[in-house]
């Protein structure tokens, strides 16, 4: 199935770049002249592959066909407590931009301290919940060295949170559990000189 996240397409991102960057001609170089900000995305899950795949879209809810956003996207499940004190999701995505305007979401359990043991457990979650995608930075901004932000009112960041229904299918790949770091041997400090 496909999830549409926000439901709209939201204008913050356009106006973050356009009107508070490019408007007032902070940005020299033309870096954002052919960018097109990211308003919205579609979630979608391959029921055979297992694949959940993010596609970008924008303010007219057209598809993108570049990448360039910095995302955090997270999964919480139906079955947590909603009286609970916890905002820790069930699981968190590694997000592989793909450079054509999708993003490959790699779902893995979440080790947060503040989520019970069952609420850590694939199999005693409810299957449905709310996925959120937070739009840290869209159009390469992230990607722009200081100096080149030097006048900017800001840095180029959305910070823009937005989330599904929470009736969205349980990502199926959501089943793995972080492998443990390996540590060989404790890394050795050299004082600073």
């Amino acid at each position: 199935g496909v999830v549409v996240v926000p439901n709209i397409p939201d204008p913050f991102p356009t106006e973050a770049i356009f009107t508070k960057i490019v408007a007032p001609k902070l940005d020299t170089t033309h870096y954002f002249e052919t960018c097109v900000p990211t308003s919205q995305y579609q979630v979608s899950m391959d029921p055979k592959t297992h694949e959940v795949v993010l596609q970008s879209l924008d303010i007219h809810g057209q598809l993108k066909t570049t990448g360039g956003d910095e995302v955090y996207v997270t999964y919480h499940d139906n079955a947590n407590d909603p009286s609970s004190s916890t905002s820790s999701p069930n699981a968190v995505a590694r997000v592989q931009d793909l450079q054509n305007g999708k993003y490959a979401l790699d779902f893995w359990m979440s080790r947060s301290p503040r989520l019970s043991r069952e609420q850590r457990q694939p199999e005693l979650l409810s299957g449905t919940g709310t996925i959120t995608i937070h739009l840290i930075y869209t159009c390469h901004a992230g990607d722009i060295e200081p100096p080149l932000k030097m006048n900017w009112p800001n840095s180029g960041a959305v910070f823009q949170p937005a989330s599904s229904n929470d009736s969205a299918n349980q990502p199926f790949a959501i089943l793995k559990n972080y492998p443990q770091p390996l540590l060989h041997h404790p890394p050795s400090l050299v004082p600073f000189r």
